[in-house]
């Protein structure tokens, strides 16, 4: 786990990353010692066999931009559109 994550518990939602693409990613967010949520890794369904869990969630791609309105991962909607690195991401679920 990524040691600037606060509370050392993070969440698994499920992207499509881009928001038009039609395979689905596993993302591992984090709420991180500066109160911003952070994308610590993500794994394309694609090669989720070739990742491990741990791999995906020591780094920090970024803080989540939420949508207007939006403060936290469980404001999320299915369909919300987020970005973090200025790649937008469309929230399915909470795995």
């Amino acid at each position: 786990m990524n040691p600037n994550l606060k509370g050392k518990t993070g969440y698994v939602i499920r992207v499509n990353l881009p928001p038009e693409a039609v395979e689905e990613t596993t993302m591992f967010v984090g709420e991180f010692n500066d109160n911003n949520y952070h994308v610590m890794g993500y794994i394309p369904d694609s090669i989720k066999a070739d990742v491990t869990e741990a791999e995906a969630t020591n780094s920090d791609h970024g803080v989540i931009v939420f949508p207007k309105g939006k403060k936290s991962i469980s404001d999320l909607a299915e369909g919300d559109i987020f970005k973090f690195r200025d790649l937008p991401a469309k929230f399915l679920k909470k795995a």
